[in-house]
């Protein structure tokens, strides 16, 4: 089954400590949302694109072996993503729940 994705967001990751923190605050702020989140690992030496396909299975995760810079990676995950709107976010992003 095909579910519509309204919003594509699109992170560039350069450090592990902030994706995975932006990803985690991520999760439940897009409830009910049809969403794919796609976050390019800009040749990150930690290898966070395996962290992050073991914690949050559901990302799109795209390798850069060499640094692309920020413009570039961003071209790289909007020409992939499927959604309605596309939101580019900065890794160190993390969503407040004010309620």
């Amino acid at each position: 089954m095909n579910k519509e994705v309204d919003i594509s967001i699109v992170i560039v990751c350069s450090k592990k400590d902030f994706i995975l923190g932006c990803l985690k605050t991520l999760k439940p702020a897009l409830a009910g949302v049809g969403n794919e989140i796609i976050v390019i690992d800009n040749a990150t030496v930690d290898h966070v694109d395996k962290i992050i396909a073991k914690n949050f299975p559901e990302v799109i995760v795209l390798r850069r072996e060499k640094n692309g810079g920020f413009g570039e990676n961003n071209n790289m995950g909007m020409r992939i993503a499927k959604g309605r709107y596309v939101l580019l976010l900065n890794d160190d992003t993390e969503i407040i729940d004010k309620n």
